[in-house]
């Protein structure tokens, strides 16, 4: 519960569930009060401008929730593309270009992006673009390496 000086105890509990958005008519109901006789205590105390404030204070927080979920989604993003690309370089795994646009696609999102509506050339696009070159040379290197082999044996 809300606790403000100079409020009568109706007082506060009035104003604790207009800040949880109750409705005159519940508030009224709670505290054994008239609708009319709530919305003056709204009016006299200014009780809207808390509940803005802690409604700002609400988006606030969520928003900051979001962008820190954002960019764990992020982070966990370039680790996977980081360890994806060193694997393709050692030849490890293949990596078609299909899987190479739609990562992109996904970072590009999770930015907060709208990549149909990008024009020009953005980061994504030249990472997409070099690991298809890695994996280009990645599948080279392994066709070379196992022709030596065949050919030693």
């Amino acid at each position: 519960m809300v606790k403000q000086s100079g409020y009568s105890n109706e007082q506060e509990r009035a104003l604790d569930l207009y800040l949880q958005n109750h409705t005159l008519t519940e508030i009224g109901s709670q505290v054994k009060k008239t609708r009319q006789t709530i919305l003056n205590w709204i009016k006299k105390f200014n009780w809207d401008e808390q509940r803005e404030t802690l409604r700002k204070e609400s988006v606030k927080k969520k928003h900051e929730s979001n962008e820190e979920a954002k960019q764990r989604l992020i982070k966990v993003y370039k680790n996977i593309v980081t360890k994806g690309h060193n694997q393709m370089v050692n030849g490890d795994i293949n990596v078609s270009l299909g899987d190479v646009v739609r990562a992109g696609e996904a970072e590009s999102k999770l930015r907060g992006l709208d990549v149909l509506k990008i024009e020009g050339k953005i980061e994504t696009q030249l990472t997409a673009i070099d690991m298809v070159e890695v994996a280009k040379e990645a599948k080279e290197m392994r066709e070379k390496l196992k022709n030596e082999k065949n050919g030693k044996k």
